[in-house]
């Protein structure tokens, strides 16, 4: 099992490459959803969406090593 101060390193690694994925994906669905000409509306619900799914695809990458680690478990 790792130690406490392991576990929060890897938490924070996943919480930040999640954040960066997220952002990357909302901005490169919005140039997409621009590029094919899609109107304003579409361009901001597309964008909303990505960073909705980016979000909980983070806290689930997350909480799912939390789990995997034994850092939930009672001692």
């Amino acid at each position: 099992m790792p130690s406490k101060r392991e576990v929060i390193v890897a938490v924070t690694l996943r919480v930040v490459i999640a954040t960066v994925c997220t952002v990357v994906g909302i901005i490169g669905v919005a140039l997409l959803a621009k590029m094919l000409g899609l109107g304003k509306p579409l361009v901001i619900t597309s964008s909303v969406l990505a960073g909705v799914c980016g979000f909980v695809f983070g806290v689930y990458w997350t909480m799912t090593y939390l789990v995997k680690s034994g850092y939930t478990e009672k001692k």
